[in-house]
């Protein structure tokens, strides 16, 4: 564990799904019971997006990992690591898609643009384009009367005023029934039934961003010998 993932834990996760396994077909669930099955295009033991050195792993518009039925409440934040270059189509990263296209949470990149939605109809959305092959950090946020999407650790959807019931599905981690599957590499998914603060959002970005204590570089001194005659 990490700086990062104690937090993530300390601010409320109840499903936290850090994609680190180096093998295998099961994606753990470190602090819920909901272990994902992970089938298809998907390589594991990839470089992540935190500074701690943990993995994640490439989804390449083949493969998923299906989890078990999922509720997400009425106030709820979804947030995960992105790296997509893809530059079209829809990415899905997260949903809890159920049988019908507006009975689903989801976070996703639609033609390289995030999005954060609670039906099919009523997204939050950013207009700025993060398909460029870096890292993202992106948290939805679902008040109960609002949707709100940050990325990078800022607001940067426009707030819309929507009356959220609570949803419960199926959940994907890269694959959607409707959107299709995701074509990105995907890290650190958690889901928690609170409203994150802008604060607590801002704290997460700061953490996977910030150099790990330990990993930088020694520090070398040398020997300065001072010569004196006999």
């Amino acid at each position: 564990m990490s700086a990062y993932s104690d937090k993530v834990i300390a601010d409320g996760a109840t499903n936290y799904w850090r994609l680190n396994e180096t093998s295998g077909t099961s994606a753990v669930d470190v602090v819920g019971a909901k272990n994902g099955t992970i089938s298809g295009g998907v390589t594991l033991n990839q470089a992540g997006a935190l500074t701690d050195g943990d993995k994640a792993m490439t989804f390449d518009g083949t493969g998923q990992i299906a989890l078990p039925s999922i509720t997400t409440p009425v106030g709820c934040s979804v947030e995960a690591w992105v790296k997509s270059a893809t530059g079209s189509g829809d990415d899905m990263i997260w949903t809890n898609r159920n049988s019908g296209a507006s009975t689903n949470t989801y976070l996703q990149l639609a033609s390289g643009q995030p999005q954060f939605g609670n039906n099919s109809n009523v997204v939050a959305w950013s207009a700025t384009r993060i398909d460029d092959g870096q890292w993202h950090h992106l948290v939805g946020v679902s008040t109960g009367t609002q949707l709100d999407l940050f990325v990078d650790g800022v607001l940067r959807s426009v707030p819309n005023a929507f009356a959220s019931p609570a949803k419960t599905g199926t959940g994907y981690i890269g694959r959607d029934d409707f959107a299709g599957f995701a074509t990105a590499t995907i890290d650190e998914v958690a889901l928690y039934p609170t409203v994150l603060s802008p604060a607590t959002i801002a704290a997460h970005y700061t953490l996977g961003t910030t150099v790990a204590s330990g990993s930088r570089p020694p520090s070398f001194g040398y020997w300065k010998k001072v010569w004196s005659a006999a």
